[in-house]
């Protein structure tokens, strides 16, 4: 047992001194940049005093966690002979990327050689979220639809109009007043009836 762990011990010295060798001393920094942080030091920044991003953060997660509100999401297609496609989602857009399960594990020992690996932890909402292809939703019909990361996307809470040949939103009567429609559309979702939400946004 002895012998056992005298092993053990300087197997972990050696990887130790591995480790520290492979690290080598820090370099000093240049003359040039000791100037420049010199320079920083004397310098005095502006200290925000509003919560103008947090702000944002917020209004933008209240908005994420109604699955009521009805956003319009606009496809560009990359050719200018293709027209501009609005679609209305109820709630957001999600990315192709989140999961509930850790996209990452931790590999065993010393992560087999590849040195310190950064694990994502979850989001405010309990997911875990990357790099991602595609974004989906679903309208508030309850129709799947996903875009493409290649086509350019913009989505607003209140539709707005893009010139190219026609103004066409998929389901929706823009011949009425759309913000009327939007919100007893939201009505309807928020009473659970997805059927009626449909029906409204097309003027019916």
């Amino acid at each position: 047992m002895r012998l056992k762990k005298t092993i053990a011990l300087a197997s972990v010295a050696g990887l130790t001194a591995l480790s520290l060798a492979a690290c080598g001393p820090a370099q000093e920094p240049t003359g040039q940049y000791k100037q420049v942080e010199q320079k920083a030091a004397s310098k005095t920044a502006y200290i925000p005093k509003n919560d103008t991003e947090l702000d944002n953060y917020n209004k933008a997660q209240e908005l994420y966690d109604d699955p009521a509100a009805i956003q319009f999401c606009t496809a560009f297609p990359s050719s200018n002979s293709a027209p501009i496609v609005t679609t209305p989602i109820a709630g957001k857009l999600t990315t192709s990327s989140t999961t509930f399960f850790n996209p990452q594990e931790p590999f065993g020992g010393e992560f087999q050689g590849q040195g310190m690996v950064t694990l994502p932890k979850r989001s405010v909402d309990g997911l875990y979220h990357g790099d991602s292809f595609y974004r989906y939703g679903f309208t508030p019909g309850g129709q799947y639809v996903d875009f493409s990361n290649s086509l350019e996307l913009m989505c607003t809470t209140a539709l707005t109009e893009f010139q190219r040949q026609k103004t066409f939103v998929e389901g929706v009567d823009t011949d009425k007043d759309v913000s009327k429609l939007q919100a007893e559309a939201e009505q309807a979702l928020k009473d659970g009836d997805n059927a009626k939400a449909t029906k409204i946004l097309g003027g019916k």
